[in-house]
């Protein structure tokens, strides 16, 4: 219904100005005031897109990235993780958001002292 995808676009908007308000805040090292910001947007995607769908697993990133940034790396870990994983059943590992997220897990990994993982 028109109502139904009204409401669709309305969530979609307060997740994108979330999301943009967080990137903003991350910029200026504001990383516990960005944290958040990208939980609530990533709690939206998550409700309204589901766990598989792009935004989602771009939001699952950009909170790990804040977390990462805030030295909370066994918090990160999970996440970025889990969007690795959907990324290379729904992507391929050759996508460049795979290879992204392939990228943000090392850094996270070596950044922990572990490689070996």
């Amino acid at each position: 219904s028109a109502r139904l995808q009204a409401e669709r676009a309305k969530r979609q908007t307060s997740t994108f100005t979330l999301d943009i308000l967080a990137q903003e805040l991350q910029a200026q090292g504001k990383y516990n005031e960005a944290e958040p910001l990208y939980r609530e947007a990533l709690e939206m995607d998550r409700e309204a897109l589901g766990t598989r769908h792009p935004n989602t697993l771009i939001a699952i990133n950009n909170l790990a990235q804040v977390l990462q940034a805030q030295g909370k790396n066994d918090e990160a870990e999970p996440l970025s993780r889990e969007a690795l994983e959907v990324q290379r059943q729904t992507l391929g590992d050759r996508h460049p958001n795979t290879l992204s997220s392939m990228n943000e897990l090392g850094a996270l990994l070596q950044a922990k002292g572990d490689l070996a993982a």
